[in-house]
């Protein structure tokens, strides 16, 4: 088995104290635990899978870590058994990204990452979760509040929350504290309250939008110069609930726990910039100062710099805004004596907490800080960088700080153990550290820096050296006879790309190197005392993946697998190579590259049916290797040859599962290691096919990178990714193992002398560089030299593991010194820039050398034939030149003269080359500015459908443009055409509504007047007209398909509304662009005739001899822009480049034009009889002929007395002549005069009326421009309506939005609040049952008293008494308070403060004594005292402990009856707020603005400074202040005719007195008559008179009635007749609106039917089919037929439903009705 003995790497992981002795990392798989001086405690192997993050709590003494992997886990340990507590599961899906333990460690924090992004609560010892809480992405970090655990905080790169846990029995509650952080901006001392989550006031009117808009520009800030908030990047509690809180830039605040608000304290933004530069300097000087030093330098540095800044005193004592800076807070920790900051500035503060923040004490380390953490005690404070650093500082002094360890950073990329000693492993890392560790202890001996990408290292078994392969093709030699340092002693170049393997032989004779993508391996000496040269190479002759070396008969044996070329099987080729090479055989290479002749080097081959992608000797005549795709592990037998069958390749049962990183062997081969990606090693024996497994690295960490077996093969080195070694002991009885030992010591024994005399060798050799680093004394060199007779005499075992002079230095106050556990590291420098690939190889120098030796062998014979050469280039030349002077037919050409033509071609090839990359280039040049211009041509010109021009006045600077207009979309057009189309068919649908209103108009208005009407009509179509708002219907903007402005209520009547306004402004800039192509077209033609002009002018101007200069009027290319694109040839101001082919062209074409000139200059009598003849002209102008002087004769020129009466008589008529001719002349330059003037008269009258129709249409323009802007406030207006619209429906959904969220919120609490009710009635009648039962227990011990009557008083006073100090304290965990004995702020009080159960039981045992039992009460008195009393404490607690716990229910209680009111009440004011943002926006929707244009009469406000005042005014249309006016007189009229009807009211009083008065009259009348008849007296026949006439009367009374009754009784049924007729009419009237509608919908759809009949008339008369009569009236009849049967089925289901309801009510008659009747 394999069993862990340590580990050791640390690259910026978890840092913990478990104790203050020691600290914690954890490193892969495994958590590494160290001492303060480095030195190695233990390794513990993780549980589950990698290690992920950690946690530590000291009080409990508990260690939590999580595993990296899907659903991770979570191990609670105990410290420092190790043992599981508890697992934690059901957390994370993915990993954790954060660990913390509160301070009692009752509870567990984590926080997950992708894609939960919770927050987790566990209990440690049960492993219950508690609670989980979504806190959003980003959280890194988060932490408990250490005076109570129930308080959170979480911080993440944009944002810092608090959180409470609220608990109500079981049930736990989170509430959210959003902190709102200052900005970079923030001033010191400024206060920033939490967020609120109510939303914005919007505006609810269009004034409103422009004033909030307003004040936006008003305030607004360009975003780059806007204050940015600030990036938490720390935290640290205080004792008093508060949280300090560092940043990114720089800056420090406070944030209260309770309330959420911050405090900035420091912020670097307000340092001025005079202080910024010092600042900076000075920090940079000190970090330069401690550098220099190095990390074991003495502490002379550090006094030389605290000299240099003796006037300044460095940062102590000022304030921290003036030191601080960005980067300095990315880590906190608050101690007693103040505030310890750190960053990546590498620089930690201790800040005074007072009100001033100074800076109390500061160190600076050099390198970023990356952790910061204290111990328990806080007495030290640990710190690590990300170069795996591990220091451990003071509080009080911390430039007293010691570096623990060093591991440096960088991935592992191989490790390997020393041979003939099993003390020391060497690794290397991939940026060339080289590390040298003690295998017994884990001890970092040293350091090597080689300062170049490195890839493989390999030890010899010659001496004392390790050979490092770097990734440029070096291979460098480091000798290891001092471990503690170490020296570069050989370093050859042998390729140019990387080393790929470096493999020693057991003989220690022999290197053998192979690289990366090459087919050549190189043999080198591995002896010093051969300086470590090429002795040999070979060529496999293909690219090969592995090989190996070994041994056989004394010659080196290797063997070499390759794949072959269908990539489905490989070919291994073992070549035994001749031990003569070693004594330096000159006939055994083919030339002096020392490539290896064929006798020398014996080739055997062999094909195996598998891919393998590991190889590795273990005999002479056997391999092991690993297949490619199983992964499993062949045993293959290298002695037959040709195609191994697959029965050959032995598979061992046990195999990766997958890819295998290493498969090393021991030193003499017996056993076998393998590493695969998944982490996992494989120890097997190499003649055995049993393995052992076991999980060394990490799945996540791309798992074990190398491996290596100790020399004794007792141990077993891997290393993996993040910089993690770890060392295995081999254990158990495996014969592998003991073969390997006695192999080794038999090995050691035989090679002893080679070894101790090529180490002596290799000790007199010269390093190669210049070495820094630190310097070892005589107690190391002395030291060193021990371990070197120890390992060649092979006593290496039996040597302590480690000596105590071996430290390099000695620790030093005020200065950085590493401790005894730190290694020396040394660096190397090269003279020469020898790490560039450019370098030449070993074998191009050796070619190189050749050729020179060559070179001086031949000298003579070259000088020779040099001097031929120059003879003959004479001889060339001469003939050159003497063909130059020959003529054209006996030249030869010069490629005739080219003596070495393969070099000229070589030359012209090399040459066009050249040229063909530059014209590639060029045309690539000019292509990149051709796409440039096709962009803009078709952006700014192919897109436009109207150019953009300027008309140009002719003799002002007036300039009138168009309008460039860009065509139309397909879109654009589409979406017009929609428009138009739909509100056209609105406006029809309106036009027939009008129509059916107007007519029932006219029934019920039958005698309106005509005329009347129509005028009505011109005046409504007036006021449209004056309610349009803009001029653009002058302008052919007059669209009919615009809404009223009175109608935009909808806003898809306001989106319809831009777009046909967008298409009025389009169509105005048409029309003005057709007016403006109409000028344009008159400027071409005014300036075709003035240059006709112009010619004339221009000849008269000839003719007169006269110096003015013609005005030449033409197009520009405003006028004309496509001239723009015509490149004139003056434009070009460089020569025309003219190809072969162009010249040979025009070379032809002169040719011919000059052959045509010399066959028309041969015969050209038509010339020479023209100028013989008629002067060369064929007619004679007499124009022209004016303007010359007469030839004079001869005589003309003689003296008067010369002259003879002839010519005398000649002489007076030649005067005379000449005199008519100058008179003539005369005339005619009158004439030309007179010409001129009127032809530039109507050139400037063109030009002045051409000026006057610009000018016209100038004014036409901006009356254009007044109509486009009134139509796009139009557009805008209507933009603003649709933002206020829009914003209230934001507005709106966001308060449904928050009132769903509030009534769920106030359902969940309420569910909440029913639980909390029921536990507090729970608890109470709990706390009511506990106080009874205390009640009982005192008066039963009154009872059991009541026999001990002398001591009763006594004895209850006793029973009564409680151990002093005893106050239990509430909140927190085990009552934490501040101990001013201790630095730690968060400190405990001793445990007779705490007041727990288990102190006041220890505290009252000492009450049970019985030397406080009263005299005279005997034993078992007391002893009943002691229980009673123990009982009664017992009761007393639990009533305690539930009366807090009631208390804590009763205000979860009120704090959620709290809430839910607030709920409430945020309830209905959202109702509130939804209903009046609802009346705004109905409001919004009926308050139209609407745009006019009105005249200055019609306006009748009073006129302010500027413009009118409208605020309060109204607008009203003109016909209702007519309307106005003549109800004014209507109402006059009426007032009349009241008092008309007044006077005819007071004539109607006077004939009432008259009548009253004549009643009266009439009365008095009666009242005489009455007394007559009363005076009368009745007889017997006057009583029978009367009697009869009564029962007449009665009779008639009754038949009176009676048809009384029957007329009443008729018209009830009459009335009930009409009512009946009524319903049934407006049933009628109801049923033929119906088919009314029907027909309507029947007509629509027959119109449909129709267009469908047409449609398929027209497909069958174009498919030529031709429907008979017959064929028609058959479909009719199957029509009426199937009419008829489905009316029948109809029916026949009518029928059949009654039938069944009719069954159905028979069949319930049937039934027995069971009634229950109640008692």
């Amino acid at each position: 088995s394999l069993k862990l003995l340590w580990s050791a790497g640390y690259q910026d992981g978890d840092l913990i104290f478990p104790e203050d002795g020691q600290l914690l990392y954890g490193s892969g798989n495994t958590l590494t635990f160290i001492r303060r001086d480095g030195s190695h405690v233990k390794s513990f192997q993780s549980l589950g899978e990698e290690i992920g993050r950690l946690s530590m709590c000291s009080t409990n003494e508990l260690l939590a870590y999580s595993e990296l992997g899907s659903n991770p886990r979570i191990f609670v340990l105990s410290y420092p058994n190790l043992e599981v507590v508890s697992m934690l599961k059901g957390g994370a899906s993915r990993k954790y990204i954060h660990l913390e333990f509160s301070r009692s460690g009752n509870h567990l924090l984590a926080v997950s990452g992708l894609p939960d992004f919770k927050l987790f609560i566990w209990t440690t010892v049960t492993g219950e979760m508690v609670h989980s809480v979504e806190v959003g992405q980003g959280v890194q970090v988060a932490s408990f509040n250490p005076l109570n655990w129930k308080q959170l905080c979480t911080l993440s790169e944009s944002d810092l929350c608090l959180w409470n846990l609220e608990q109500c029995g079981k049930d736990y509650k989170f509430s959210k504290i959003s902190v709102q952080l200052p900005t970079t901006s923030s001033a010191v001392g400024s206060k920033l309250e939490p967020h609120s989550d109510q939303l914005a006031p919007l505006p609810h009117d269009k004034k409103g939008l422009i004033l909030s808009q307003a004040l936006f520009a008003q305030s607004f800030i360009d975003p780059h110069l806007r204050a940015k908030p600030v990036l938490p990047r720390s935290h640290c509690w205080t004792p008093t609930g508060g949280i300090y809180c560092g940043c990114q830039g720089g800056q420090l605040f406070l944030v209260d726990a309770e309330t959420g608000s911050a405090t900035v304290l420091v912020n670097p933004t307000a340092v001025t910039e005079a202080i910024k530069p010092l600042l900076k300097d000075y920090i940079g000087e000190m970090v330069q100062g401690v550098r220099s030093g190095g990390v074991g330098a003495d502490a002379v540095g550090m006094e030389r710099v605290e000299e240099e800044r003796e006037v300044d005193l460095g940062p102590k004592g000022k304030p921290a805004w003036k030191v601080v800076t960005g980067g300095d807070l990315d880590h906190l920790q608050l101690n007693r004596r103040g505030l310890y900051t750190a960053g990546k500035n590498g620089i930690i503060y201790c800040l005074d907490l007072s009100d001033e923040l100074k800076i109390l004490d500061y160190w600076s380390v050099g390198d970023p800080i990356h952790k910061l953490l204290w111990s328990a005690s806080y007495d030290k404070l640990a710190l690590s960088t990300p170069q795996g650093a591990i220091y451990l500082a003071e509080p009080f002094n911390l430039c007293s700080s010691e570096l623990v360890v060093n591991y440096g950073c960088g991935e592992f990329i191989g490790v390997c153990a020393m041979k003939t000693t099993n003390r020391y492993c060497i690794t290397c890392r991939s940026n060339g550290v080289t590390q040298v560790w003690s295998v017994h202890d884990a001890g970092l001996i040293s350091t090597f820096d080689l300062q170049t990408p490195c890839c493989v290292v390999a030890t010899l078994a010659s001496c004392s050296a390790v050979a490092i392969g770097s990734e440029n093709g070096f291979v460098h030699i480091l000798s290891l006879l001092r471990p503690r340092r170490p020296t570069l002693v050989s370093k050859l170049h042998l390729f140019h790309t990387p080393i790929c393997q470096i493999i020693p032989d057991k003989s220690g004779q022999y290197i053998v190197i192979s690289g990366k993508d090459t087919q050549m391996i190189y043999i080198l000496d591995a002896r010093p005392s051969e300086n470590f040269q090429v002795i040999g190479r070979i060529d496999v002759g293909c690219s090969f993946d592995y090989m190996t070396v070994g041994a056989k008969q004394g010659h080196l044996q290797l063997v070499v697998s390759a794949k072959s070329e269908e990539s489905t099987e490989t070919m291994i080729f073992r070549y035994l190579i001749n031990s003569s090479i070693h004594q330096h055989n000159e006939e055994a290479y083919v030339d002096k590259t020392l490539l290896l002749k064929d006798s020398f080097t014996s080739v055997k081959s062999l094909k195996i049916f598998h891919l393998i992608e590991r190889l590795t000797l273990v005999s002479q005549d056997r391999a092991i290797a690993i297949l490619s795709k199983t992964r499993e592990s062949v045993s293959i037998d290298l002695t037959s040859e040709g195609s191994a069958a697959a029965l050959e390749c032995q598979i061992l049962p046990t195999r990766h599962e997958m890819r295998v990183n290493f498969l090393s062997r021991s030193f003499t081969g017996s056993l076998v290691a393998s590493g695969s990606a998944d982490g996992k090693l494989r120890l097997s024996d190499a003649f055995r096919p049993d393995a052992v497994f076991t999980v060394a690295h990490g799945l996540r960490s791309s798992g074990c990178k190398d491996g290596a077996f100790s020399f004794r093969a007792d141990c077993l080195l891997s290393v993996g990714d993040k910089g993690i070694l770890l060392c295995w002991n081999i254990e158990g009885n495996i014969p592998g193992k003991t073969k390997a030992a006695e192999s080794a010591s038999k090995w050691r024994t035989e090679h002893r002398e080679l070894y101790r005399e090529q180490n002596d060798v290799m000790r007199k050799m010269t390093p190669l560089g210049r070495v820094e680093g630190y310097g070892s004394d005589d107690e190391d060199t002395a030291s060193d030299a021990v371990r070197e007779r120890g390992m060649a005499e092979g006593s290496s075992e039996d040597m302590p593991s480690r000596t105590q002079s071996g430290a390099v230095g000695e620790r030093k106050t005020d200065s950085i010194a590493p401790s005894r556990a730190t290694s020396a590291r040394v660096s190397f420098h090269t003279d020469t820039e020898s790490t560039k690939t450019t370098e030449n190889t070993w074998l191009e120098n050796i070619e190189e050398s050749s050729g020179q030796s060559e070179d001086g062998q031949y000298t003579e014979m070259k000088d020779e034939l040099r001097q031929e050469l120059l003879s003959l280039r004479e001889k060339v030349l001469k003939m050159i030149a003497e063909n130059e002077a020959l003529p054209d037919i006996e030249k030869l050409e010069r490629h005739e003269f080219i003596l070495n033509t393969e070099e000229y071609d070589k030359m012209v090839s090399e040459e066009e080359n050249i040229l063909h990359e530059v014209t590639e280039e060029m045309e690539l040049s000019n292509l990149a500015q051709l796409y440039i211009k096709d962009v803009i041509k078709r952006q700014c010109w192919d897109e436009m459908m109207v150019k953009g021009k300027v008309i140009k006045a002719f003799q002002s600077s007036l300039e009138v443009s168009n309008y460039a207009l860009h065509q139309r979309s397909q879109e654009e057009e589409k979406e017009l055409m929609t428009i138009k189309s739909l509100r056209q068919m609105e406006l029809a649908e309106t036009e027939t509504r009008g129509k059916y209103i107007l007519k029932s108009d006219q029934q019920t208005e039958v005698g309106q007047d005509e005329e009347e009407d129509l005028v009505g009509r011109e005046e409504e179509m007036g006021e449209t007209f004056a309610l349009v708002g803009s001029t653009g219907a002058k302008f052919g903007a007059d669209n009919p398909l615009l809404y009223n402005q009175f109608d935009l209520f909808s806003t898809g009547q306001m989106k319809h509304q831009i777009i046909l306004l967008q298409d009025c402004i389009y169509n105005i800039k048409l029309a003005f662009n057709k007016e403006f192509d109409e000028i344009l077209k008159q400027k071409e033609i005014e300036i075709q005739r003035i240059n006709e002009r112009n010619q004339r002018i221009a000849k008269i101007i000839l003719d007169l001899q006269l110096t003015d200069k013609v005005l030449q009027p033409a197009l520009g290319s405003f006028e004309k822009p496509e001239m723009l694109f015509e490149v004139k040839d003056s434009e070009v101001r460089v020569d025309h480049f003219v190809s072969e082919e162009e010249q040979k062209r025009l070379d032809e074409l002169a040719k011919l034009e000059e052959e045509r000139k010399l066959r028309e200059l041969a015969d050209n009598w038509r010339e020479r009889a023209l100028d013989m003849m008629m002067d060369g002209r064929l007619e004679i102008n007499a124009e022209e002929e004016l303007l010359k002087d007469l030839p004079r004769p001869s005589y003309m020129n003689k003296p008067p007395e010369a002259l003879t009466e002839e010519e005398m008589q000649l002489v007076r008529e030649f005067t005379k002549k000449e005199e008519a001719h100058v008179e003539e002349r005369e005339k005619y330059k009158k004439t030309l005069e007179a010409e001129l003037r009127r032809l530039q008269e109507a050139n400037t009258q063109a030009f002045i009326n051409f000026d006057e129709k610009l000018k016209a249409h100038f004014s036409q323009k901006i009356s254009s421009e007044i109509a486009i802007n009134q139509e796009e406030l139009k557009i805008l207006r209507l933009v603003v309506a649709l933002m206020i619209d829009e914003e209230t429906s934001l507005k709106e959904s966001q308060l449904h939005g928050r009132l769903e969220e509030k009534k769920s919120s106030k359902i969940a609490l309420a569910s909440s609040l029913t639980t909390a009710r029921q536990m507090v009635g729970q608890l109470q009648r709990s706390y009511e049952l506990s106080m009874s039962e205390d009640k009982d227990l005192d008066k039963g011990f009154k009872k059991e008293l009541s026999d001990c009557e002398p001591y009763t008083d006594q004895l209850y006073k006793l029973y009564k008494k409680r151990p002093r100090g005893q106050r239990l304290k509430v909140g927190g965990e085990g009552g934490l308070s501040h101990d001013p004995s201790s630095t730690n702020p968060f400190a405990q009080r001793p445990i007779s403060a705490l007041g727990g159960k288990k102190g006041g039981l220890a505290a009252l045992a000492e009450l049970d004594h019985s030397s406080n039992a009263p005299d005279g009460v005997d034993r078992a008195t007391w002893d009943r005292l002691v229980v009673a009393r123990q009982k009664k404490y017992e009761s007393e607690q639990k009533m305690k402990s539930l009366a807090l716990e009631l208390a804590e229910v009763k205000a979860f209680h009120d704090r959620l009856a709290k809430e839910d009111d607030c709920l409430q009440q945020d309830i209905q004011d959202t109702y509130k707020e939804l209903n009046k943002l609802r009346e705004e926006k109905a409001r919004n929707a009926l308050n139209l603005e609407v745009q006019f244009i009105l005249k200055q009469g019609q306006v009748e406000v009073e006129t302010g400074i500027f413009i009118p005042d409208f605020s309060d005014s109204i607008l009203v249309q003109s016909k209702l202040i007519e309307d106005l006016n003549s109800d004014i007189k209507n109402l006059g009229n009426v007032k009349l005719n009241i008092m008309e009807e007044c006077k005819e009211f007071k004539k109607g009083i006077h004939m009432l007195e008259w009548d009253h008065k004549r009643i009266r009259m009439e009365a008095e009348d009666l009242l005489a008559k009455c007394k007559d008849i009363q005076s009368l007296k009745v007889t017997k026949e006057l009583q029978k008179r009367l009697t009869e006439g009564d029962q007449q009367q009665r009779s008639q009374q009754q038949e009176n009635e009676i048809l009384e009754k029957t007329l009443k009784l008729n018209e009830e049924m009459s009335k009930k007749a009409v009512k009946e007729k009524k319903r049934a009419l407006v049933k009628v009237q109801q049923q033929v609106e119906d088919k009314r509608k029907e027909n309507y919908e029947l007509e629509k759809r027959l119109k449909e039917l129709q267009v469908c009949v047409l449609e398929r008339k027209e497909i069958e008369t174009l498919a030529g089919v031709s429907p008979t009569e017959a064929h028609a009236e058959v479909k009719m009849k199957d029509i009426v037929l199937r009419r008829r049967l489905v009316e029948m089925a109809k029916s026949q289901a009518q029928e059949i439903a009654l039938l069944k309801a009719e069954l159905e009510r028979l069949r319930m008659r049937t039934f027995p009705a069971l009634v229950q009747i109640d008692n």
